[in-house]
């Protein structure tokens, strides 16, 4: 029976309430501090189940559950925020002249792939068309939902029943988009230039139009390695769209089976030993 009645759902996590601070004149002045940094250590924490609760869900929840008494909570999510708690406390305070720009840029450009001193790619650049690394196939594109097959098929097929939130979610959808603001590359705010660039889109054979859009991306660009053309190291920059405000509108993403990088590899041994015979 124990088994039988143990909660075994995790997600979403709730969050920890977090009392206002009052200020009566009897508190003396250590008391603020250790509740101002009890209250600090609290909203941290919420900070980070927020994010775990959005890689779950595919978007941030803010109808989440919030709590003051942990041992209430069914054992893994209790022991979960107990985990989390302990872990923002052992980190400290940030760093001083810490900034979100400069922790995602650190994130973005850590253990580059490329090897050697790579510092300078993914670093977020003004937007140059001549350098836009985009695909050279014109208009001849292939429909991935004409030849994809199996339930990755099924899901092409009907984007709007399968994919979408459900109608009844639009309504708090749309509230939580507005208070999203994409982020674009400064050039694209002059007319003549956004339109160059949409003309390049067009040509790669990337860009469609419509007259009923729902959503809004953003885009700007971020420093790629160069690129050896005929003797030359060509600077080349990567497209970064800004979807933020889309992503609201899906549902959380099916399960998707991965190829390994073993078989990865097997596959071009195989293709390599196939082309020496």
């Amino acid at each position: 029976m124990q088994a039988m009645a143990r909660n075994r759902d995790l997600f979403p996590l709730p969050c920890l309430y977090v009392e206002k601070l009052e200020r009566p004149q009897s508190v003396s002045r250590s008391v603020k501090r250790r509740v101002h940094r009890r209250i600090h250590l609290e909203r941290r924490v919420n900070l980070a189940v927020s994010s775990l609760n959005s890689f779950y869900l595919g978007f941030d929840n803010p109808f989440v559950q919030h709590v003051n008494d942990l041992e209430k909570l069914p054992q893994g999510q209790r022991e979960t925020l107990k985990f989390i708690l302990k872990r923002v406390a052992s980190a400290g305070p940030p760093p001083p002249n810490a900034s979100c720009a400069g922790a995602i840029h650190a994130l973005r450009v850590a253990g580059s792939p490329y090897g050697g001193s790579m510092s300078s790619v993914g670093e977020v650049v003004p937007m140059k068309l001549e350098q836009l690394s985009l695909p050279s196939m014109g208009h001849r594109g292939v429909q991935v939902s004409e030849v994809l097959e199996g339930r990755a098929g099924e899901f092409l097929a009907d984007p709007e029943g399968l994919m979408l939130q459900d109608p009844s979610n639009w309504s708090w959808l749309s509230e939580e988009a507005g208070s999203i603001r994409n982020y674009n590359d400064p050039g694209l705010h002059k007319k003549s230039f956004y339109l160059e660039f949409l003309r390049k889109l067009w040509d790669a054979g990337i860009l469609s139009f419509s007259r009923k859009p729902r959503w809004r991306v953003g885009c700007f660009c971020v420093s790629k390695k160069s690129k050896l053309v005929d003797g030359v190291m060509v600077p080349r920059q990567r497209m970064i769209l800004d979807c933020r405000q889309v992503n609201l509108a899906f549902r959380a993403p099916p399960t998707t089976e991965l190829g390994s990088l073993p078989a990865v590899a097997d596959i071009f041994t195989t293709l390599r030993t196939r082309s020496c015979m």
